[in-house]
């Protein structure tokens, strides 16, 4: 690959590729962004050695997708936590605006027929 060669790429990813992902992230999957993005360093100057092996970039990727979802997980059980707390402070606003007679009787029963 020429250094114009990896300019294209570059400016194929700016220009055509990440404005085409805002409306569907799935075209990500259309360019292999690593070997890509390897062939333009490479025509940049850069040596093999420099290069991580793919085997590592994938476990980092594992990794990072690992840590990913347990942060999400932990945001999903906040907002969970946070919602709970709202619909008890929703309950106790609804007791006590009850009156102690209304508080005291069983809710009504509906005659279903």
């Amino acid at each position: 690959m020429e250094q114009n060669e990896a300019q294209g790429f570059v400016a194929g990813l700016a220009e055509v590729l990440g404005p085409s992902m805002q409306f569907d992230p799935a075209l990500r999957e259309v360019a292999d962004l690593e070997t890509g993005t390897r062939d333009a360093l490479r025509a940049y100057g850069w040596k093999q050695k420099w290069f991580k092996p793919k085997q590592a970039v994938q476990s980092a990727r594992q990794q990072m997708a690992q840590e990913a979802e347990a942060q999400q997980t932990v945001e999903d059980i906040a907002t969970a936590g946070a919602v709970a707390e709202q619909s008890g402070r929703g309950i106790d606003a609804l007791n006590q605006a009850l009156t102690p007679a209304e508080q005291r009787q069983p809710p009504a029963r509906r005659n279903v027929a």
